[in-house]
């Protein structure tokens, strides 16, 4: 393991990933009967709350941890930009209803690729890259930070007082939970949340598990939907707190389940392909639907888990063995996926 790897954040985004794998195919595949009106699911999806915070908190810890450090140069703004602009062109691949250019196209007044204009995690912590790059290479330091503390008001303003009424799309998109499932207000508070831990919480602290127990108390004491996201900062807080604590050791035989998760957008990616499906191939959802039992459940879970866990690591491998092979390989990828798209007729 890279001695300049943070093992505590490993260990979160370890956590994270497991936890995304298994709530996603729980929730597309389980048959009604085995939750509805059960007590724990209501558990289940209050532990699985931390899973989107959760991401965004990492990619701004990373993102700081990254870049703020180190002295402002051409070559490192690029470097942001780009990878914002990746995630960008993965959001949008996930999100294609065809693959084909001139259908989507010609049916866009029918709706089709109307969620290509979607915020989705990706697009959030794209954006909230690009916004915080610009912030990092346009003002001092020192004002980067109260920058950062100005945008976190900005998206506590968006969870007190959503917007109504009627938004433009594209720009309804990046505020309004109705035209997207994770808008860039309020959500990109966990990214830039996370740029302030790097900065102010890096070391373990009983006064951060301390908060994380009290706001995870107060949104359970008030049901209200706003205090869902008090309850999901809480959330995020104490597993950063206990990675923190306990977390920050070597991983032994569990050294290749934390170099995988290295290659977290793969996974990310990978599996959403192989649970909801792509433009490429149905997923699992489309073959059993929410029909299979709990211990057909689990099976495909550690199938699944076998499955992506095993190519990420492989990819790792690949990246670290031959750089020159690993770029040569993405970007064949995303040519091919590109000249599909312009070539195919229909």
């Amino acid at each position: 393991m890279d001695k300049k790897r943070l093992l505590f954040v490993d260990t979160f985004k370890v956590i994270i990933i497991l936890l995304m794998i298994q709530g996603h195919l729980l929730r597309a595949l389980l048959a009604p009967p085995y939750y509805a009106g059960s007590r724990w699911f209501p558990l289940h999806e209050f532990l699985h709350g931390i899973v989107a915070p959760g991401f965004l908190f990492l990619s701004g810890f990373l993102f700081a941890y990254t870049l703020v450090e180190k002295p402002k140069s051409p070559d490192l703004f690029f470097n942001k930009i780009s990878s914002a602009f990746g995630l960008f062109a993965v959001n949008a691949f996930l999100h294609l209803p065809y693959f084909s250019y001139r259908k989507i196209s010609l049916l866009w007044e029918r709706g089709a690729g109307q969620n290509l204009l979607q915020m989705d995690v990706l697009a959030t912590i794209g954006f909230s890259i690009l916004t915080a790059t610009v912030f990092f290479f346009l003002f001092p330091k020192r004002w980067f930070w109260w920058s950062v503390g100005g945008i976190l008001l900005v998206n506590f303003l968006f969870w007190l007082f959503p917007p109504t009424g009627f938004l433009h799309p594209l720009f309804g998109t990046f505020v309004s939970p109705v035209l997207s499932p994770f808008p860039f207000f309020p959500w990109s508070f966990y990214f830039f949340l996370g740029i302030l831990a790097s900065r102010f919480l890096r070391k373990f602290s009983l006064w951060t598990l301390a908060v994380a127990l009290v706001l995870m108390a107060l949104s359970v004491y008030f049901p209200e939907a706003k205090w869902d996201r008090v309850g999901d900062i809480g959330k995020v807080l104490f597993l950063y707190g206990l990675c923190q604590r306990f977390g920050d050791r070597e991983p032994g035989s569990f050294k290749p389940l934390f170099l995988a998760s290295q290659e977290s957008l793969f996974l990310y990616v990978s599996h959403l392909m192989i649970v909801y499906g792509s433009v490429f191939k149905k997923g699992l959802v489309y073959w059993w639907g929410s029909s299979v039992t709990p211990v057909t459940l689990f099976c495909i879970l550690i199938a699944l888990y076998l499955f992506v866990y095993t190519a990420s690591f492989w990819i790792f491998r690949l990246r670290k063995v031959s750089p020159p092979l690993f770029v040569l390989c993405k970007n064949l990828f995303f040519l091919t996926v590109l000249y599909g798209l312009a070539t195919r007729p229909w």
